[in-house]
């Protein structure tokens, strides 16, 4: 419970900014006040305002009467209901722009949720007072930052987004990325953080209250692999073969950022093995494969396989049967290269590695089940069958199937 000096400088702040409002107005609001805001935060601005919680289209909850409140770390909602207290917190770094909808609305744009407005007070004033709250700049934004910097430590870019796990659902058309097809990740990415890209190291700043915020870091030189095909998703690979998956609002976010990573990762991944680049980029490719325990004899030859600056784009498990060998069905992995298709099967009583480069590939379709590999003359073509459904329950590989050949298809195409 607060204080009763505590709550005389909130009762004294709020009748300052609002003279006009009787002692019962939002009397619930205001004692809900007493215990949200710290012994050492001030209210500097405050409205009647009804409120509305926005996940793209839909409204999550929806408030005709409450309040604004503005201190100097946060924007604050509040509504005191007959039954229950409603209450939404937005550190100010937390918030991505504010949008002006009309004289009498405005919203607040986070990674995740917006906030829709409607105060009694004028919504232009209010926009700009909460504009007024985030950095503005670089310079700004290492001021607010200052503690988590290291010495001499400067921003290059930072940008709202959310992070989280993630997998791959479906292939969907994408006019971003030139009509051709493109990736669409979902999962968990729920929570938001603020993606700061230094000269040393990227780091994810969690958007919570907490006034020592947990950092996620990835120092540039242990950043392995970036996997980014046009749009707002982004995802990384660290040397422990952590996934880092990224969704940004918007498209120029998300290719900054690549950009950025990608300027560093390179000589790092020059630095490490084969065999880490490969274990990270295998995790990251196959969405329920342990990269230390399935298929860990092709996984290990595709070390001795592949060369120092290629990378593996798709990953897919199925029994294939390669033209020239009709009696013969291996099974194994097939992994789709930035420069070549490969077959590998390391089982206990079948061994076998071919490859087939793109431009001697002539056609690739499923086919009732089947993925059908036509070749060129002068190669051999290749039935797939039962692919990536050996566990047909797990909803992970949902989709992946069509994203693998979806993606193979693109490289054929891009190789013609």
């Amino acid at each position: 419970m607060a204080s009763r000096e505590k709550q005389r400088r909130i009762d004294t702040q709020w009748q300052t900014l609002q003279p006009s409002w009787d002692k019962k107005d939002y009397d619930g609001e205001r004692k809900m006040l007493h215990d949200t805001l710290d012994d050492d935060e001030n209210i500097e601005r405050l409205s009647a305002s009804g409120w509305k919680v926005l996940l793209g289209e839909e409204a999550m909850e929806s408030h005709d009467r409450g309040i604004f409140t503005g201190t100097g770390r946060r924007v604050i909602f509040l509504n005191k209901g007959r039954l229950s207290k409603n209450v939404a917190q937005i550190p100010y770094l937390a918030i991505r722009e504010v949008q002006e909808q009309g004289p009498g609305s405005l919203t607040v744009v986070t990674p995740k949720y917006d906030y829709s407005l409607t105060p009694d007070q004028d919504a232009a004033a209010m926009a700009g007072f909460i504009r007024s709250c985030l950095p503005s700049d670089t310079a700004s934004m290492e001021d607010r930052l200052s503690s988590i910097l290291m010495g001499g430590e400067h921003i290059d870019h930072w940008a709202h987004c959310t992070v989280g796990e993630e997998q791959v659902s479906e292939m969907s058309s994408s006019a971003q990325s030139g009509g051709g097809k493109s990736y669409d990740y979902t999962g968990s990415i729920a929570f938001g953080v603020l993606a700061v890209a230094t000269d040393r190291r990227i780091f994810f700043r969690a958007l919570g209250l907490n006034r020592e915020p947990k950092l996620t870091e990835c120092p540039h030189g242990t950043i392995l692999f970036v996997d980014y095909r046009a749009g707002t998703r982004v995802r990384f690979v660290d040397v422990k073969s952590q996934v880092h998956a990224l969704g940004f609002r918007e498209e120029a976010d998300a290719t900054q950022f690549v950009n950025l990573i990608s300027q560093h990762f390179g000589t790092a991944a020059r630095r490490v093995s084969a065999e880490a680049r490969i274990f990270a980029e295998w995790k990251l490719q196959h969405p329920i494969w342990d990269h230390r325990k399935n298929h860990g004899g092709e996984r290990r030859k595709l070390v001795e396989i592949l060369e120092d600056d290629e990378h593996i784009e798709g990953l897919a498990w199925g029994d294939y049967q390669p033209e020239r060998e009709k009696d013969l069905i291996y099974g194994g992995i097939i992994a789709a290269t930035g420069r070549r298709l490969l077959f590998v099967s390391n089982g206990l009583l079948e061994k076998n590695v071919n490859q087939l480069p793109y431009d001697g590939i002539d056609g690739v379709a499923l086919r009732a089940g089947e993925l059908h590999i036509t070749a060129k003359s002068g190669h051999d073509g290749y039935v797939i069958s039962s692919i990536d459904n050996m566990d047909p329950q797990d909803s992970r590989l949902k989709g992946h199937r069509d994203a693998f050949v979806a993606r193979l298809q693109t490289l054929v195409e891009s190789d013609a």
